[in-house]
């Protein structure tokens, strides 16, 4: 049965997400990048001290994706944020020396090369394009304003955000991710190029680093150790200690090593992994789980688990690690197999006077 003319503008849409989808997972893959990044790295190097406010605007991003997007370069390294001197309640972004190079060497951004063939049309025929673009997008806007809250709540909700710089009233709402939530399916569940497995079917990604580069293609070494402190509490261990252990879990010198497992939600950090090579065999296990946690925000998703399932497929030999009895995550490895044998002692080599 042939298609209508409404169904097949529905397939024309899903085409240009599946190819936008392509595209994204090139770039992470080649340069642990999305396109949405690499227009804030431009976006920041054009405009050095730029507000995240006025960042949402020129990229007609809502500031909420705006400030969820800056996050992640900045666990990247990419991008450093700023007070302004006259007013300490703005925030200023600016590239890092790491973000800057980044930016030199980046591919041509998708926009750049769109608009290139956009040019190459005669004037009339990009005005059609154009007006039937505005009205595709007005509709859209009309299909999510429907289910918004009333414009009071609105103003609520961006009047207790942590960076109120953005305007309350948004550009059209983001038509393409619109079009991606509406037509279920159009994303990377139709592509036949999507990465089997690493997603579960919560929209959990593990992923496994084993060197200081992979590990930081996602998150900088210090904000990692920033995040594992923050979200091991009550029973943190010092952020320069947490530190230390996972550049022995990166290390490539002889008898040290190891591997780093970020579980990632909608391309934020969920939760992390830090297990280390002990190099002994018989007497003590070869692997020691040394630091997991899971955000506060994420938990009861059985993501923890799954960061310790994962653990424990990579390895070879036994794994140990050390637990308060009053922790509650004890209960959690006791369910995954591990069992305290062995009652831990140890002695506090202190100075002692006389």
């Amino acid at each position: 049965m042939p298609l209508t003319d409404c169904e097949e503008m529905v397939v024309e849409l899903r085409k240009i997400i599946h190819l936008l989808d392509l595209h994204s997972r090139w770039l992470n893959r080649e340069y642990a990048l999305t396109s949405p990044q690499l227009v804030f790295l431009k976006e920041i190097g054009g405009q050095e001290g730029i507000t995240i406010g006025d960042l949402a605007k020129r990229t007609s991003l809502s500031c909420a994706t705006a400030t969820g997007i800056v996050d992640r370069l900045e666990r990247r390294g990419l991008v450093a944020r700023s007070r302004n001197g006259r007013d300490r309640r703005q925030v200023q972004l600016h590239l890092t020396p790491t973000g800057r190079e980044t930016c030199e060497r980046r591919p041509p951004i998708l926009q750049e090369t769109f608009v290139q063939g956009l040019e190459r049309l005669e004037p009339a025929e990009r005005r059609r394009l154009l007006d039937s673009l505005r009205r595709l997008t007005a509709m859209m806007s009309g299909l999510v304003e429907d289910r918004m809250p009333s414009p009071a709540a609105v103003a609520e909700i961006l009047a207790n955000a942590p960076e109120a710089a953005c305007a309350a009233q948004d550009s059209p709402a983001e038509f393409l991710e619109s079009c991606r939530m509406l037509l279920a399916g159009a994303s990377n569940a139709d592509s036949p190029d999507a990465a089997p497995g690493n997603g579960g079917p919560d929209g959990v990604g593990i992923h496994v680093a084993r060197s200081r580069t992979a590990l930081e293609a996602r998150v900088a070494v210090p904000a990692l150790a920033r995040f594992l402190h923050e979200h091991l509490k009550p029973y943190e261990d010092p952020e320069d200690a947490v530190l230390e252990g996972i550049e022995y879990a990166l290390s490539e010198e002889p008898g040290k090593g190891g591997f780093v497992l970020l579980a990632e939600l909608d391309g934020e950090l969920a939760g992390a992994l830090v297990m280390l090579n002990t190099g002994m065999r018989r007497y003590v296990p070869p692997n020691l789980l040394l630091f997991i946690a899971v955000d506060a925000a994420h938990r009861g998703r059985g993501i923890g688990a799954r960061l310790v399932r994962k653990a424990q497929s990579l390895v070879e030999g036994d794994i140990k690690l050390h637990v308060e009895y009053e922790n509650p995550a004890r209960r959690l490895y006791e369910r995954l197999g591990f069992s305290s044998k062995y009652a831990e002692m140890r002695w506090a080599h202190e100075p002692r006077n006389g």
